[in-house]
């Protein structure tokens, strides 16, 4: 009986400590990828504002990596932010000549991104598009999803592009309408490139979850790799 009860504190105590030590990990990991992003602004004292909103340290350097390593060349990104200025940032530091689109339906936060890319000399390295929510057509849309930016000014920012190899899913605002975020895939089905890498984040939702199995399905991505990633806590 005695050893029963010291073999259940035993294994009480052990998972404890292996979800501490997970636990340290996980925080030691995003505190050196902050680290690593940092680096990208150490020539400048710009202040770079960040949110709960904001995409992890982790998932940003994630990002980047693909960027650097896949010598990503044609980058669309839904939901601009501090990735924006982050993913302009290493196009510079770098000097890699790559096309950057950063499409935001809010019109005040584009215009302060657009002041932000202006103060940092990053405007040749990203260009924010400005798209307002509409309803979306069916052919775009999941389930119950009602809306989505307005395609008409997608098509016309990108008609100079044949094909994206990155594209980086943060937006719209995942409570603005079931499957908030789908659309993007469905949209550009024909113009990704055979190599590209998809990042959708917040995978942890269930709505998020949902999209990504469509995504997989509908392109076919089931044996091919797909890059998605959880926003970290």
């Amino acid at each position: 009986m005695i050893n029963k009860i010291k073999d259940r504190i035993n294994s009480y105590v052990d998972g404890k400590l292996k979800k501490l030590f997970k636990k340290h990990r996980g925080i030691s990991q995003i505190q050196f990828n902050d680290s690593q992003l940092k680096q990208l602004f150490a020539d400048t004292s710009f202040y770079l504002p960040l949110t709960t909103w904001s995409m992890s340290p982790s998932t940003m350097v994630h990002v980047l990596n693909d960027v650097v390593v896949n010598d990503r060349t044609s980058i669309v990104e839904f939901g601009s932010g501090a990735s924006t200025l982050y993913v302009a940032k290493l196009l510079k530091s770098h000097a890699i000549k790559a096309t950057f689109y950063s499409v935001e339906s809010n019109l005040e936060w584009a215009n302060k991104l657009t002041k932000q890319l202006e103060l940092l000399d990053l405007t040749a390295y990203a260009s924010i598009i400005h798209a307002p929510i509409q309803p979306i057509n069916e052919q775009f849309a999941l389930g119950e999803q009602k809306l989505w930016y307005d395609v008409n000014v997608l098509n016309e920012a990108f008609k100079a592009i044949d094909a994206f190899d990155l594209v980086l899913v943060d937006g719209p605002f995942g409570g603005l309408t079931p499957h908030a975020r789908y659309s993007a895939i469905p949209y550009l089905k024909n113009r990704l490139t055979t190599n590209c890498s998809v990042f959708l984040d917040d995978i942890d939702r269930e709505e998020e979850k949902n999209i990504l199995k469509s995504w997989e399905v509908s392109l076919n991505w089931i044996t091919k790799p797909i890059c998605h990633l959880k926003k970290s806590s």
